[in-house]
């Protein structure tokens, strides 16, 4: 799936033949993103986690009109993001899916456009099956916060590199028993970099 998933950012990258002007069009990217310096809280320490990859789908635009400033929809899922923990290994491994709808901001600049965007991300955990303890699947509330850069290959597409700070506030909570309290692993933090293929809609 992995190299059906490149393959086709690679092709969104080759589009058109001519360059990109600066507009208000939706850019679709996909993407497969590296996370790195992985940490969280148990119920006494911090505990970090081993890098892992994960996949998934950001759709920005600026508008030229505003000063450039735009919105962005972020979606990820990250499959081993909170295993081989350096504390617990496996007990409690998760995958983690995180949904961002974030201010975005870009200069009205042709051909390398680069961006700033930051916002909340809500992130949603559920066990593995490699977990020795499988949790309820929760949710919790952070933010990001990051930048980087378009390089436009053609008229409808090119390609998109983008650095970004993931960070949770407080614990994973089950919205069905808020009252229960928290679940393990809290302050999650992460750096995720990203490399996809951008199409031009519109």
């Amino acid at each position: 799936m992995i190299k059906r998933f490149i393959v086709g950012c690679a092709v969104l990258a080759a589009c058109g033949a001519t360059p990109r002007e600066a507009s208000a069009d939706w850019l679709l990217t996909g993407f497969i993103g590296q996370l790195t310096s992985v940490k969280a809280k148990d119920f006494a320490s911090e505990e970090t986690f081993a890098s892992s990859r994960g996949y998934g789908i950001n759709i920005a635009s600026a508008f030229p009109a505003s000063g450039g400033l735009g919105f962005e929809l972020d979606w990820g899922i990250y499959s081993k993001l909170l295993q081989d923990s350096s504390e617990f290994d496996n007990v409690f491994a998760s995958k983690v899916m995180t949904i961002s709808p974030n201010f975005f901001w870009s200069p009205a600049v042709p051909r390398v456009r680069p961006y700033l965007a930051v916002g909340p991300a809500f992130s949603y955990k559920q066990p593995l099956a490699e977990a020795d303890i499988p949790e309820d699947p929760v949710w919790a509330l952070g933010f990001n916060v990051g930048g980087g850069v378009f390089i436009f290959a053609g008229e409808r597409g090119g390609g998109r590199f983008d650095v970004r700070y993931f960070r949770n506030i407080g614990e994973f909570y089950n919205l069905q028993d808020v009252a229960a309290g928290g679940a393990a692993y809290k302050d999650l933090s992460y750096i995720r970099i990203f490399f996809g293929g951008t199409v031009v809609l519109g």
